[in-house]
């Protein structure tokens, strides 16, 4: 695991699980190198400061976690977001053939989306502002407060 080159200035959006197709304005972060800006195992924490990141975006990713490994996922996500940030997460709906391949180790559907955010520790405060089919997909955004 390593940091590529990181811009010269802050970072302040993150596409976590990039691959290639890194979102435009955002620096990327994968497990595997397609030469973004950061590879890194997201199992080992975020190598980003604490309240640094503005907007996450995360797609086609999460299902690739295991459900053991979520709660620290999403504590490191709060930790690395400043209060008001925007987390994006795009996935394979529950009851899409998508979600059922060997390689997705999590399945979602708005019922476990909606369980795991209300069930997090009261001082991890976030808030769904959007959740909602489009095709195979379940898109989420969700807003980080910490005040």
């Amino acid at each position: 695991m390593f940091i590529r080159k990181l811009p010269k200035t802050q970072i302040t959006k993150l596409d976590i699980g990039c691959r290639t197709a890194k979102k435009q304005g955002f620096t990327g972060l994968d497990i595997r190198d397609y030469d973004q800006e950061i590879v890194w195992d997201v199992k080992q924490g975020l190598p980003l400061a604490d309240n640094s990141i503005e907007e996450i975006y995360c797609s086609h990713f999460i299902e690739h976690l295991e459900d053991k490994d979520l709660l620290d996922f999403f504590i490191e996500l709060y930790r690395i977001c400043k209060h008001g940030a925007i987390i994006q997460l795009i996935m394979p709906h529950s009851d899409s053939h998508e979600a059922y391949y060997l390689t997705h180790l999590s399945k979602w559907n708005e019922t476990k989306f909606m369980g795991i955010f209300r069930g997090l520790r009261a001082d991890f405060k976030f808030e769904i502002i959007e959740m909602k089919r489009v095709g195979i997909e379940l898109h989420t955004k969700v807003k980080v407060s910490k005040e």
